[in-house]
């Protein structure tokens, strides 16, 4: 089993689902500078799932947030094309504060 910690911004408001669970996705966003000088931005969406808590109404689209869990991936194909997909099944998470600016 693999862990997986990360702070990031959520992408939109979290949801409710079955079973007393809520998901949200967050964005991680690396920034750097290739050798020939250009600004590179890569961002990794992360899908997060966990017991729906009272938090669940503080999850809003922009909000930083702490997350640690249970870290699956899977593979999907569409039209010839693959996308890779991290999964985080949530055991601890803690708001950052502030909206992404």
């Amino acid at each position: 089993m693999f862990k997986i910690e990360c702070i990031g911004f959520l992408g939109a408001d979290a949801v409710e689902r079955e079973n007393n669970q809520m998901a949200f996705s967050v964005a991680t966003t690396e920034k750097y500078r290739d050798k020939n000088g250009s600004d590179v931005e890569n961002t990794t969406w992360i899908y997060c799932t966990a017991a729906k808590t009272g938090i669940i109404e503080y999850l809003k689209k922009g909000t930083r947030i702490f997350v640690r869990g249970d870290l699956s991936a899977r593979i999907s194909e569409k039209d010839g094309k693959s996308s890779l997909w991290l999964n985080v099944n949530i055991r601890e998470m803690e708001l950052l504060g502030g909206k992404k600016e």
